[in-house]
């Protein structure tokens, strides 16, 4: 990609120091074994975030307990949170007079709860946006990710301090035993074809009544990039659905909408207002033309994702269809690819890291997405406008990876009003968007246009802080020029910023497939 140019509240506690790991990736047999490592982990993220504390019972630690993002891990929703449920006992056994968790002994009673309750509805299409209003006002965060590697399907987990965004402890991932995983990648595989046909009967079994069908992006393993297959898989799928759903008495068939591909974006036009966090849900970025786009029933508008997770010839792939309302129809199983085209692309020309956003995003809500979706697709000679939404007024510091690994920044930069010692400053709780060449006393004269000279994954990545820290990073970091930032300091950013004081920081980034 090139960038085209014309010629909350602070913490009062001092930070503890990164906590070294000390669990190795090891093979857990059983299921008792599991526990067994899972109570050591609790204690090790409870020490880590009492390190350096005097116990005080009367105003203890407060911990909120992080869910899992069912809709992207390789194991079942059933697994999912019958592993979480073994991870909160462990965590309840390290309670103490000085130490409490979000809701004691009923954090998964509060979240069934939400589920029965308008929350999800009114808030978001996502159980975790609501979970992570309702954990705004603990100490500290612990959160867990399950990703697949070498064929195996691991956790890990983190302590994350609210008020900082500082990442505490980070434990070295383990491997879940086989009663955790329902099937293992590449049993019974069957075809592209069959796959899309099964998600389509369970959805008209279990949803006859959707009327839209959003196509949110596929992604490949645990990164947030997109393939030649996965795009092909959802567009497999979603014509699957429509096909199992086609009334033929009616000749009615569903809206089927993609992201980005009508040309218009309901964000772009909220800039300067406060919208919900359902705004930055992909079905708020579809045209509203239509009957059934306008309606205001979230029960007939549902979203699908899809992910999948290479083993030799087969894709363990995950598809979830979703509503607003909490309804979730999912299928996990195993795809042959020897029927593809061989030509098609089955995983990014480059190794990639893990998906960097898991948990909650830092001290304070940030939302983020493009007018193509939140981790989006493009091909040479498009234009990308990121649309955001800060919980409350921050400056923010951006920074681009293209696919060579070249980093910049973007915000501040040196096209801006160098005078202006807050050119990078933002308002909380309105929509803003990046470029914005009409943004009040400090327009972008600037835009994000791809090229076919760097076609692979790209990262845009932006940390919002509570205040202005430009004078106190790196030179090469105040955005005075547009020369590549030196690796030595662009693998460290997040290091960087949070060692800084009287800071809190909330991250979000955003992952851009260019593709032919």
């Amino acid at each position: 990609m090139e960038i085209k140019w014309p010629q909350f509240k602070l913490s009062k506690r001092a930070l503890p120091a990164l906590l070294a790991s000390i669990f190795a990736c090891v093979q857990i047999p059983q299921a008792s074994a599991l526990e067994e490592h899972l109570e050591g982990i609790s204690k090790m993220l409870t020490d880590g975030v009492l390190a350096g504390r005097s116990c005080e019972p009367n105003n203890p630690v407060t911990i909120g307990i992080w869910p899992f993002d069912e809709a992207n891990i390789p194991i079942g929703s059933a697994n999912a949170k019958r592993l979480y449920s073994t991870l909160l006992s462990s965590l309840l056994k390290q309670r103490t007079e000085c130490l409490t968790f979000f809701d004691g002994n009923g954090v998964q009673a509060n979240i069934d709860w939400l589920q029965r309750t308008d929350a999800f509805r009114n808030q978001g299409t996502k159980p975790l946006d609501v979970i992570e209003q309702n954990l705004q006002n603990v100490d500290f965060h612990f959160s867990g990710r399950l990703f697949e590697q070498n064929q195996k399907v691991q956790a890990t987990f983190k302590a994350v301090e609210r008020q900082s965004g500082a990442t505490l402890v980070t434990t070295k991932p383990i491997v879940l035993s086989d009663d955790y995983v329902a099937e293992q990648c590449g049993d019974g595989a069957i075809s592209p074809e069959a796959a899309a046909r099964s998600i389509g009967q369970k959805v008209n079994l279990r949803a006859s009544s959707i009327k839209q069908l959003i196509v949110d992006n596929g992604y490949f393993q645990d990164t947030n990039a997109q393939t030649a297959f996965s795009r092909y898989m959802t567009v497999l799928t979603a014509n699957a659905i429509n096909e199992a759903l086609w009334d033929p008495i009616k000749r009615e068939s569903i809206d089927i909408r993609f992201p980005g591909l009508t040309g218009s974006s309901s964000l772009y036009k909220s800039r300067g207002l406060s919208v919900e966090a359902r705004a930055f849900d992909s079905r708020a970025q579809v045209d509203r033309s239509n009957e059934a786009s306008s309606s205001n029933n979230d029960n007939t508008a549902f979203s699908m994702s899809l992910r999948y997770w290479l083993c030799g010839d087969a894709a363990k792939t995950r598809i979830s269809v979703n509503n607003r309302a909490g309804e979730n129809i999912e299928w996990l199983g195993s795809i042959s690819l020897a029927s593809i085209p061989n030509e098609m692309e089955i995983k990014p020309a480059a190794d990639l890291p893990l998906a960097e956003n898991w948990g909650p995003s830092g001290a304070f809500s940030f939302a983020m997405t493009t007018d193509n979706g939140a981790n989006p697709y493009f091909r040479p000679g498009e234009t990308m406008v990121v649309h955001f939404q800060l919980e409350r007024d921050s400056w923010l510091y951006c920074f681009y990876v293209d696919s060579a690994g070249t980093t910049i920044q973007v915000l501040p930069n040196i096209q801006q009003d160098q005078t202006n010692s807050n050119r990078n400053f933002f308002k909380g709780s309105v929509v803003h968007a990046l470029p914005d060449a009409n943004r009040p006393g400090n327009p972008d004269n600037f835009e994000f246009k791809f090229n076919d000279l760097t076609t692979g994954v790209e990262v845009l990545k932006c940390l919002a802080v509570s205040r202005n820290i430009t004078a106190e990073l790196p030179l090469e970091l105040r955005g005075q020029n547009f020369n590549p930032i030196p690796l030595s300091l662009a693998s460290r950013l997040r290091e960087i910023f949070q060692r800084l004081p009287n800071t809190s920081i909330a991250e979000k980034s955003v992952t851009v497939t260019v593709s032919q």
